[in-house]
């Protein structure tokens, strides 16, 4: 059982230090702001109920109109934009910032954090891949949370089944191999069998070693590991390297030859991830830090941990990292409240209780240098002993953005991906086939990185 008195005694002390009014709120006039995000429950009560109120008192001058919409309902803000009525922030799609910020819709943080009423931060006090730079010397958003990809595993099923935990330490980390052979041993069928058996029957699964699920992102962090990336280095469809070819056969080979993993019709059919992480229904997961906030609203202290990410075994091995991003709007208000809003958002202290419930991740660095700080949204029973090792020093160290975020024109390219994925998933063709069916359509969309 961990501590929570360090916890509670720096959480307070954020607070109260929170309390103390900015130099924004000397001007006397008040300012409406509005939010637009979304999350699950857990999440609109922090944010509703914990983020907002400790910013608003802090800046007694401005308040803020928090409106909570259908997970990724990016259209919804679209269309405020169309219609003429922004969000000051929101939650997007970084997919959409490219359009947004030629179209001048959006404000440049470095612009607002070079003009701070109050400065607080700097560029340098963010972890390096924070900053969405879709024009030269101007950033138009950051990552929402640094949320990396994480094999997650149950340590109660491991240890009924007699086999070796994966490893937490990132400098050794297990074999792509070496998961396969654990999931083989943890895969089971009604009739106890495991994948290794000659009497194993895959038409009744009972248990799979392992799960992931079939958009993009979990296929992001295998290409990492594999070498592989979406975009060559001269800009050209990356997808038909050797390396691609080997990851996403790889993935297929778990559901099709081996049988540990669902294909994408059984997981539709099954619990959430996390859920069949939970209750034993899998070994062992690939998915966002976000899981953890499913792990401390249902979840038990040993119901889960964390390993550090399977390597192919070739060069370096970095975290694969991303999913939403956080941005700023051109409104009527003040751009200065707007930064300073923003900042909270960014701030660990400001928004704590979406840290320490593991739903976010910090995009400050010292909140993963300084130990008290660390500490701050580390030192609880959501984020396991392994959580340090295996997760937060990677993240830190050696992280690569997911191609949503910085890769040009990606929603076009990944609507053809995102189908010949599906078609390796569910073994309508092999790897090679699936990616050269759409190689030469989604080629015509590749025009290299905004940034890397």
């Amino acid at each position: 059982m961990k501590k929570k008195s360090l916890v509670c005694v720096l959480m307070a002390a954020a607070m109260a230090s929170s309390m103390v009014p900015t130099a924004f709120a000397e001007d006397g006039e008040v300012t409406t702001l509005k939010l637009v995000y979304w999350g699950t429950d857990t999440e609109k009560k922090n944010i509703e109920e914990e983020v907002i109120p400790g910013f608003e008192a802090a800046h007694p001058n401005i308040k803020v109109e928090a409106q909570h919409i259908n997970s990724g309902d990016n259209a919804a803000i679209a269309t405020m934009l169309a219609a003429g009525d922004p969000p000051d922030i929101s939650w997007i799609d970084p997919s959409y910032l490219p359009g947004w910020a030629e179209d001048g819709v959006l404000l440049d943080l470095y612009e607002l954090m070079e003009n701070d009423s109050d400065p607080t931060v700097t560029k340098e006090d963010y972890v390096d891949y924070a900053f969405l730079e879709y024009q030269e010397g101007k950033a138009f958003g950051t990552v929402l949370s640094c949320e990396p990809l994480i094999l997650y595993y149950n340590p109660s099923v491991f240890e009924e089944a007699g086999v070796e935990v994966p490893s937490a330490d990132p400098e050794n980390p297990w074999t792509w191999d070496q998961v396969l052979e654990a999931a083989k041993k943890l895969t089971t069928d009604a009739n106890g069998n495991t994948a290794e058996s000659a009497d194993f029957d895959p038409t009744s699964i009972t248990r799979y070693g392992l799960m992931f699920d079939s958009w993009h992102y979990q296929f992001d962090g295998v290409l990492n590991s594999f070498g592989g990336s979406w975009i060559n280095e001269d800009g050209s469809f990356g997808l038909t390297s050797p390396e691609a070819i080997e990851a996403l056969q790889f993935m297929s080979d778990l559901v099709n030859v081996h049988h540990v993993s669902p294909s994408p019709l059984q997981f539709a059919n099954m619990p959430a991830m996390d859920v069949s992480l939970l209750s034993g229904q899998t070994a062992m997961m690939l998915d966002g830090a976000w899981s953890m906030l499913t792990f401390c609203e249902q979840g038990q202290p040993g119901q889960y941990d964390m390993a550090a990410f399977p390597t192919s075994g070739r060069g370096e091995n970095p975290t694969t990292i991303g999913l939403m991003a956080l941005t700023a709007y051109k409104t009527d208000n003040d751009p200065d409240a707007t930064w300073q809003l923003f900042k909270w958002l960014s701030n660990t202290e400001g928004a704590i209780s979406q840290y320490t419930k593991g739903c976010w991740m910090p995009l400050l660095k010292e909140y993963y240098e300084d130990e008290e700080k660390v500490a701050l949204w580390t030192d609880n029973e959501v984020h396991t002993d392994n959580f340090t090792t295996a997760v937060l020093k990677p993240t830190l160290e050696n992280s690569v953005l997911v191609p949503s975020f910085n890769v040009k024109n990606f929603t076009d390219i990944n609507n053809l991906v995102g189908p010949a994925l599906q078609k390796a998933y569910n073994g309508e063709a092999t790897a090679e086939e699936a990616i050269n069916e759409i190689a030469e359509a989604a080629n015509a969309y590749c025009d290299g990185y905004y940034f890397k």
